[in-house]
């Protein structure tokens, strides 16, 4: 008598999902290797971010995501040898971070949630680094800070981080993770 072909598992059993897991597993694209060497010392700038004054955190923020954005974008246009690295420079075109924030979103490196929260931090960069007072206290920084979709989701939840400049140190680290480290895909 000739074998008898296996029928799949009934929808909703345990081997039907299992079966399922391992079609996706095959499918997804294996994670990437840390793309910056540096990202322990980067880690520690982050968790600094608490420890400093409202300005000196915002740059250390604006810094590091500057840096894995220009990883991001190495990684992206130069190892294809489409640009060479002088263009990712400061004074180049490609050397401010409000013009890689851009690129990155053009070259679908990050989706349009991450560029949002990328131009916010980028307006509160810009408030901090003009001649005059400003901290995390103050209502228009606390509403910038308020618009970034994580600080969004987490509030809907009612997760209170303690205070904006908590909400946007967290938010900065979550992006940063998801620029620089392990990831099957940066979104």
């Amino acid at each position: 008598m000739s074998a008898e072909l296996k029928k799949p598992a009934p929808p909703g059993t345990h081997a039907s999902k299992a079966a399922a897991r391992k079609r996706q597993m095959a499918t997804r694209p294996a994670p990437r290797k840390s793309l910056c060497p540096r990202a322990p010392q980067l880690a520690g700038a982050m968790d600094e971010m608490l420890r400093v004054s409202d300005g000196g955190a915002v740059l250390i923020a604006a810094a590091t995501l500057d840096h894995a954005l220009r990883v991001a974008l190495e990684e992206r246009l130069v190892a294809d040898g489409v640009l060479a690295p002088e263009f990712l420079d400061a004074g180049a075109p490609l050397g401010t971070f409000q013009a890689r924030v851009t690129m990155a979103y053009g070259l679908k490196i990050v989706r349009w949630p991450v560029f949002h929260d990328l131009q916010t931090i980028h307006r509160i960069l810009e408030a901090f680094v003009a001649p005059r007072e400003v901290s995390f206290d103050n209502g228009w920084v606390r509403e910038l800070v308020g618009q970034l979709s994580t600080v969004v989701r987490w509030r809907a939840v009612g997760l209170r981080l303690g205070g904006p400049k908590a909400e946007f140190a967290y938010t900065v680290r979550a992006l940063w993770v998801l620029l620089v480290q392990d990831a099957s895909c940066i979104c």
